[in-house]
């Protein structure tokens, strides 16, 4: 299903019909996401031509919206592979939550945020220390983020 999709899509696309297309693309996404979830690599093409798509009918958040979701999506397969790989403890999977909670940020999803700054901490107390100036800096942050009504529901925080 998605194959068609995203073949009309194109279609849609040489035709110079932005709307049709951008409707298609992002129906053929909904399908791969359907079928082999969220971390599919046919995802990273798709948001790259409905990017397109939204570049080209002069819409450029959108088309930065599409091309943070395939960030997040590339992020997402990384940390799996670290996970797996048992490297999930290093500085470098720090970066990789601080990168995902700033595409979430950017993308307005303060909670999610909020969550992937908390781990990045957790992390980067256990390779660095709770003194260090990057443990503290990111205890900052999330204080910030902690006066978001998202973030904390009455008095008891969401995690």
């Amino acid at each position: 299903m998605s194959v068609w999709f995203s073949s009309f899509s194109r279609t849609c696309l040489q035709q110079n019909k932005l709307e049709v297309a951008t409707l298609y693309f992002e129906k053929a996404a909904d399908a791969v996401i359907s079928s082999e979830g969220n971390t599919a690599p046919e995802l990273i093409q798709l948001y790259e031509e409905v990017a397109q798509t939204e570049q080209l009918k002069k819409n450029c958040d959108r088309a930065i919206s599409y091309l943070l979701q395939q960030a997040y999506t590339l992020l997402k397969d990384i940390l799996k592979c670290k996970a797996d790989a048992h490297e999930d403890q290093t500085e470098k999977v720090v970066e990789l939550y601080l990168i995902m909670g700033s595409i979430c940020l950017a993308d307005r999803r303060i909670q999610e945020a909020y969550q992937l700054f908390s781990k990045s901490l957790q992390i980067q107390m256990v390779v660095d220390g709770p003194q260090h100036v990057k443990a503290k800096e990111m205890q900052g942050l999330l204080s910030m983020l902690e006066r978001f009504p998202i973030v904390c529901k009455g008095n008891r925080l969401v995690k």
